[in-house]
């Protein structure tokens, strides 16, 4: 095993890494700020490259009180993102400080995949979203976990299971909310 080291010993100048280092299985694809927007597009970044994706939620605060954060895609080959109610569904369940049980939400004749960000205008939510596949044998699917506080500033923790469908490549992603504009960053990170 031969040790590799950088010809200048400076950190400071290195502008790249050896071939031979690395640099994982996440590659980020893309990584947006939105300050008041009506919706976030991560357009033509689903592709056969990777086998599943990452996408995060950081600071995400909605424009409104106790909104939905929803998620639409495009097939490939589409001019614009699926919208019709039947295209979607969704289960999940929500926790929250105080309360006994987990509630659920579920919509199997949806018109986008959504969950809801409880609180009001000013309190931020983050979430990790996996999804896979992106290609046209399967159903695009995608596993939620979002953490934030409710409008009584109770923790609340959010795991939701979403799906178009029906199999279609998929190649691009809209995150909106139902409600108001959406504020926060957002990065896709695709999995070798």
């Amino acid at each position: 095993m031969a040790i590799i080291t950088l010809n200048n010993n400076s950190l400071s100048s290195v502008t790249s890494l050896p071939a031979a280092i690395s640099t994982g299985s996440l590659v980020l694809l893309s990584s947006q700020t939105a300050s008041d927007v009506v919706d976030v597009d991560f357009e033509g970044l689903f592709t056969d490259t990777y086998k599943a994706y990452l996408l995060l939620g950081i600071d995400v605060v909605m424009g409104t009180d106790n909104n939905y954060i929803r998620f639409r895609v495009k097939r490939d080959g589409q001019s614009s993102y699926d919208n019709s109610s039947g295209e979607y569904k969704f289960i999940g369940d929500r926790f929250r400080q105080g309360a006994n049980l987990p509630s659920k939400h579920e919509d199997t004749n949806a018109s986008a995949m959504r969950t809801r960000l409880d609180g009001d205008d000013t309190q931020s939510h983050c979430f990790r979203a996996y999804i896979f596949p992106r290609n046209s044998n399967h159903e695009f699917k995608m596993l939620l976990n979002c953490i934030g506080d409710n409008s009584s500033n109770n923790l609340q923790y959010d795991m939701t299971v979403m799906c178009r469908k029906t199999n279609a490549a998929v190649q691009s992603l809209k995150i909106s909310s139902t409600s108001g504009n959406i504020n926060g960053t957002f990065k896709l990170f695709g999995i070798k």
